[in-house]
């Protein structure tokens, strides 16, 4: 991981700045292809998903956040992206029986909401995407730079 010197600190103050930002990941998607994203309940996990989906093209009615499910995958006129949810996970033995490492490693884009639950999972190359609550319509979002520990 980077020094937490070189991550980047930013202050959204409503959703339509957040779905900028949104925007502005999803034009670099290329540089890679797995997003963890961190914060509590509420902070704008699905909704940032929602925003980077649609700004690839992809139906934001079809996002919807994957905490039963697991995994949701979205097409998008480029991408598919698969969208998982982590909340109600116990290990790492329970990720390895859908065959985790086949989606985040493999060639399309990864979202991992939750990432922090099973870290040992997370790629080197991962970028992460921590969303912290100031109050009802703003967020601080920290972008932490190879934040993977495999």
């Amino acid at each position: 991981m980077k020094n937490k010197a070189d991550n980047i600190k930013i202050t959204i103050k409503n959703l339509k700045e957040l779905e900028i930002f949104a925007e502005n990941i999803a034009k670099k998607i290329s540089e890679c292809k797995f997003l963890g994203l961190l914060g509590d309940l509420g902070a704008g996990k699905t909704q940032f998903t929602k925003f980077f989906v649609k700004a690839l093209g992809g139906n934001i009615e079809e996002v919807v956040s994957p905490t039963f499910t697991i995994l949701n995958e979205y097409f998008t006129s480029k991408y598919k992206i698969y969208h998982f949810d982590l909340y109600r996970l116990n290990g790492i033995e329970e990720l390895e029986e859908i065959g985790y490492e086949d989606f985040f490693y493999g060639n399309e884009i990864v979202i991992v909401e939750w990432v922090d639950k099973i870290p040992e999972a997370v790629p080197a190359f991962a970028k992460i995407i921590k969303m912290k609550t100031i109050d009802e319509n703003q967020r601080e979002i920290e972008i932490i730079e190879n934040g993977g520990s495999k």
